[in-house]
């Protein structure tokens, strides 16, 4: 066999300093933590929008707030929108709650004017929404069998037609311990 010809060698070498180059760059990272590009802003809501879309969510179990053994506190966080606009919208008026139990029995109503709900405006995850606490013992006692509940809630704009969340949702008040 022949030996390689100085030009093949040379060939090779070319070669692989081009390979060697090749995985050089494409490895290259820089040095430490590159940190989250920003969050895009939240377009500015336009004027005069109004919303004909209520969503409501709440924690499945409400809170003991007093610490006693029953749950008697809920946390609820309630959006507006106004489609086509995706992000959630915030407009004057007032919120209102009402829990009943599985019968259908009313067992309490609370209602936000239109200043405690602008108070309830927080910037959240998926845009500005309004956040409440209440709690069923401000329509008597807490001390209630562990039973689930179901929670409306309706928003009345102050110009505009009310808003009804689309179905109720359930959360367990009562005995924990």
């Amino acid at each position: 066999m022949r030996p390689f010809a100085p030009s093949h060698r040379l060939a090779s070498l070319s070669r692989a300093a081009l390979l060697g180059a090749a995985v050089f760059v494409a490895g290259c990272v820089a040095d430490g933590p590159q940190g989250k590009p920003p969050p895009r802003p939240v377009p500015a809501q336009p004027a005069g929008v109004v919303p004909t879309v209520l969503e409501v969510a709440a924690a499945r179990y409400a809170n003991d707030s007093d610490k006693n053994g029953f749950a008697d506190e809920i946390v609820v966080t309630a959006f507006l929108f106004a489609p086509p606009r995706d992000v959630p919208v915030t407009v004057p008026g007032a919120f209102r709650f009402e829990i009943e139990n599985l019968s259908g029995e009313r067992m309490g109503v609370w209602t936000f004017d239109r200043d405690a709900s602008a108070r309830a405006v927080e910037r959240l995850l998926p845009g500005p929404g309004y956040r409440f606490r209440f709690s069923i013992l401000e329509h008597g006692t807490d001390r209630l069998p562990t039973q689930d509940v179901q929670l409306h809630c309706r928003f009345e704009p102050a110009e505009g037609e009310p808003i009804r969340s689309r179905g109720p949702i359930r959360v367990t008040i009562g005995q924990i311990r």
